[in-house]
């Protein structure tokens, strides 16, 4: 099945890049040469970096097997959509293999500072091994 998902992503890939080219054959030569300077996200240096941080962040969406979302009550409101910093380490440790929290600390941090996942009372960026929440 994953060689299918593969396939399927090569595909769009694919259609995504024949539609560019032909809006590109529509513009005048002016703007088709300063097109052409513009580099595809693929040739950026960090691509697959977000690739693979974008490959995470999915599969802590998914509803089964991703990281526990709750609405929790806080003294006169309600919180929605939220999830803990130890509830996030312990679903990457499980699920990246990992052996030490540290890690998952870090990765988590990564995954903030590119702002994937945002702190809900803290300003700072990085991931607690603890009850603060957090938000995807």
């Amino acid at each position: 099945e994953n060689t299918k998902c593969v396939k399927d992503e090569k595909d769009k890939d694919k259609d995504k890049e024949k539609d560019k080219k032909d809006m590109i054959a529509n513009l005048p030569p002016s703007v088709q040469a300063l097109m052409s300077t513009i580099p595809s996200p693929e040739e950026s240096p960090n691509y697959l970096v977000y690739k693979k941080m974008e490959a995470i962040i999915e599969k802590m969406q998914d509803e089964n097997t991703g990281v526990p979302v709750k609405t929790v009550k806080s003294f006169m409101t309600k919180i929605p959509s939220v999830f803990t910093g130890s509830d996030l380490v312990a679903w990457l440790n499980r699920h990246l293999n990992l052996e030490e929290s540290w890690e998952s600390q870090h990765i988590g941090g990564l995954l903030a500072s590119h702002g994937y996942l945002f702190p809900i009372d803290d300003h700072c960026l990085s991931v607690k091994n603890d009850n603060t929440y957090y938000r995807l």
